[in-house]
């Protein structure tokens, strides 16, 4: 007799990691205008981090482009050209502190040209949990075939077939995030640090077992 079961690794860890995921904007008459101040508001900033400690090289970029912009008009019922739009996104990492995380948001809402951001909470070095909740996830699809078996009177003997794919499920990861854009001038880094407080993240991987019994 066969046995199909499906086991379940699951971890839950507190945060370990802060990231800043940044939206940097800037509309202008022209395609060149929009580049020159879109460029400065951004090394403008990557200047702010370095002065907040960040080596340059942790600023990543991911994209940057610079479109057409344009607005409807109600009356014509029709888009109109209405100059270029930079936009660049861009990140940093560092390790779990909401002190240090809370002063970065206060000092940028102090900012004549602050960008938009999201604020993710994660942890380091995911992959190397990997083997260990993978394990997880065999124990478990062996307990259930165990009971499985109990219940029929018989014995499971061996595992003769794993199905596991390593992007099936991959890691859930439950993150606390917010997108902000924090204009206001009395932002402190004492409420700012009281108003976080992230959940566990949980780390998920599944595996299908056949046992013979």
């Amino acid at each position: 007799m066969e046995i199909f079961v499906s086991g379940e690794g699951r971890k839950e860890l507190a945060p370990n990691l802060i990231g800043l995921d940044y939206t940097f904007k800037a509309k202008e008459k022209t395609y060149e205008k929009a580049v020159e101040i879109g460029t400065k508001i951004v090394a403008d900033y990557l200047q702010f981090l370095i002065g907040e400690g960040f080596d340059k090289r942790e600023f990543k970029t991911s994209s940057m482009r610079v479109s057409e912009a344009s607005t409807y008009d109600g009356k014509t019922k029709k888009y109109i050209k209405d100059g270029y739009l930079f936009v660049q996104e861009a990140s940093i990492e560092f390790d779990y502190d909401l002190k240090r995380m809370a002063k970065i948001i206060e000092a940028t809402s102090k900012l004549k040209t602050p960008p938009t951001y999201k604020i993710v909470f994660d942890i380091k070095d995911k992959a190397q949990m990997e083997d260990e909740i993978v394990t997880l996830a065999v124990l478990d699809a062996k307990h259930k075939a165990e009971n499985i078996a109990k219940a029929m009177g018989k014995q499971i003997k061996e595992c003769k077939r794993v199905e596991y794919s390593a992007n099936a499920r991959g890691f859930s990861g439950h993150y606390d995030m917010m997108e902000c854009r924090m204009m206001s001038k009395e932002s402190s880094a004492q409420n700012i640090e009281q108003v976080f407080v992230p959940e566990d993240i949980v780390l998920t991987k599944s595996v299908n077992c056949v046992f013979d019994a």
